[in-house]
């Protein structure tokens, strides 16, 4: 056996008070376990109450706000699913914006980019709402970009992949 350095950890009795962090998370045995969205806002303390391998976390008022299996291990964030945002609707309200600044025939487009890249297509419809807020330059920027262009859906290889030679012979 090896020894233990420092102080024995001590279960945390029933009621104890906890300071909610910024990020909607609470301490406990040195893992962090999230609250809803907004507590750090509207309640700065919350209380703990272990039963079992359950960690229940509560307002003063005694309602639960969340219950967390407690995590053997250190150092860890337990967070459940729905204490996260909701991305989705943020991405197609910025969706909608785009289009509306861009054109409807664009929607394919970015419909198709938000579902294959996510996180590319938020930064990218923030960069062009902050680049394209004024529906005049959008409008001068696209003139510009699509001026004597003609659009091409191309399906298959194309003659490089097709045409390709192999690297080692």
């Amino acid at each position: 056996m090896l020894p233990l350095f420092g102080k024995v950890p001590e279960e945390t009795p029933n009621g104890t008070e906890r300071r909610v962090r910024a990020d909607n998370t609470v301490m406990y045995l040195s893992n962090r376990y999230s609250v809803p969205l907004g507590t750090y806002g509207s309640h700065k303390m919350v209380t703990l109450a272990v039963d079992g391998d359950t960690l229940h976390i509560m307002d003063v008022c005694g309602e639960e706000l969340a219950a967390h299996k407690i995590s053997g291990e250190k150092g860890k964030l337990v967070k459940l699913e729905a204490h996260g945002r909701d991305r989705r609707t943020g991405t197609q309200e910025r969706l909608n914006q785009t289009v509306s600044l861009l054109g409807e025939e664009f929607r394919g487009y970015l419909t198709t980019l938000c579902e294959r890249k996510p996180c590319y297509a938020r930064e990218q419809f923030d960069d062009w709402a902050d680049f394209l807020g004024d529906p005049v330059i959008a409008t001068a920027i696209l003139d510009r970009l699509i001026f004597k262009c003609e659009i091409f859906n191309l399906t298959g290889d194309g003659y490089r992949i097709t045409h390709r030679q192999p690297i080692l012979t």
